[in-house]
């Protein structure tokens, strides 16, 4: 199957990273869900573009927030009516090979 460069469709690549580490933890079964420094830390971003992103997200109502010891939690909104769509694109475009790679090295 064919990849797809999907920063076009998401309209940047840092949008289009945390959409794909939301959804891919999300189908983990893990929604614990992340804060911003550490998403800045793990996707190499910078921690302006993560929040500007994260604001967007949680206002079109992909992600939601919650306070958890002064920290602004964020999570995948389980009532969003395109969840299984959003989920599916990620896992049909996933290439884990890049990371073991990186992983191995």
């Amino acid at each position: 199957m064919k990849k797809i460069d999907l920063d076009k469709i998401f309209g940047s690549k840092c949008r289009k990273k945390i959409l794909e580490k939301f959804f891919l933890d999300y189908e983990s079964g893990n929604n614990e869900g992340f804060y911003m420094r550490e998403l800045s830390r793990d996707l190499y971003v910078q921690i302006n573009s993560i929040k500007r992103e994260l604001d967007n997200l949680s206002a079109l109502g992909i992600l939601k927030s919650k306070l958890v010891s002064k920290k602004k939690i964020f999570t995948v909104n389980k009532s969003f009516f395109l969840i299984e769509e959003f989920k599916n694109i990620f896992l049909k475009n996933f290439d884990p090979f890049p990371e073991l790679k990186k992983y191995f090295k």
